[in-house]
């Protein structure tokens, strides 16, 4: 069966899914980042909460276009809507996000936590719902509307990926709520059929993840992306970045924009309500 956990109000701008938490008392903004592997916070909330250094816990954090390995920081609580976790030990790494947002901007709910839960994400009521899922898909989810079930594969990073095919070449997606466009790294943009003259010609537009600095990706217009049953026709995505970690693309905020959505980690799927094609937007972050 299911229970529900927690409610979370998605705030601030729409090309993120931006949650109110709290760390050691102080209000903090957190992107929900399905993507991403670790729950990870900046080294400027570092600084600011005064958090001490966690010499024993560390890593490496892998971005579209870069690297970053840094000692963990060490925190007395932390708090997501009714979620307490105390004394918890988080990754550090440096992110561009591209905006400002207000409670200050402190990182990333990564895979590590999200996993423990089943998500419904509502971008079009800008809400995220979390459930405890015992394993029984019988109730899930509790909509009272039709929707699609689409297999997903979770990896050892606890990131889930699906099959998706683009201009008729099968990929590894990966569902990636840190980024507000989807993206296919370059040379698996050329394995569809694209060619190094035809990306020459696309804008190059910024596309914001780890790292302090955005890198740059290109802008282009694929035939056809198929997710599950649905087809999606001329749909935009940034090329850019050689290796993901565990996929080969990544399926952001564009496709997840205009749908409903039940993430389920305990059942390895995916629930789509009422699927609707929803172009990409120019630029976007993504992890």
């Amino acid at each position: 069966m299911i229970k529900r956990q927690a409610e979370l109000p998605l705030i601030g701008d729409r090309g993120l899914m931006l949650v109110a938490a709290e760390i050691n008392g102080s209000p903090v903004t957190m992107i929900v980042d399905t993507g991403a592997q670790w729950t990870a916070i900046t080294p400027a909330t570092v600084k600011r909460l005064e958090l001490p250094p966690d010499p024993a816990h560390g890593g490496l954090h892998r971005g579209v276009a870069s690297f970053s390995n840094n000692v963990n920081a060490i925190t007395r609580s932390f708090k997501i809507g009714g979620l307490h976790l105390e004394g918890r030990s988080l990754s550090v790494a440096p992110l561009a996000l591209g905006m400002e947002v207000s409670p200050p901007f402190a990182g990333l709910l990564g895979a590590d936590f999200l996993y423990h839960f089943d998500l419904d994400i509502d971008l079009p009521h800008r809400m995220l719902t979390l459930y405890q899922n015992g394993g029984c898909a019988a109730g899930v989810p509790p909509w009272g509307a039709p929707f699609v079930a689409i297999p997903m594969v979770k990896s050892a990073t606890n990131r889930l990926n699906l099959a998706a095919s683009v201009d008729g070449r099968p990929f590894r997606a990966i569902l990636d709520t840190g980024a507000s466009m989807s993206l296919i790294t370059r040379p698996n943009a050329l394995r569809a059929g694209v060619t190094a003259e035809m990306l020459e010609q696309d804008p190059v537009v910024p596309g914001h993840g780890l790292g302090t600095e955005p890198f740059m990706a290109r802008r282009h217009v694929f035939g056809e992306v198929q997710i599950g049953p649905e087809r999606l026709k001329r749909l935009t995505m940034l090329v850019g970045g050689t290796m993901l970690g565990g996929g080969d693309m990544l399926l952001g905020l564009d496709y997840l924009a205009s749908r409903r959505v039940w993430l389920s980690y305990a059942m390895r799927q995916m629930l789509v309500a009422a699927p609707a094609a929803t172009p990409g937007r120019e630029g976007g972050r993504t992890q």
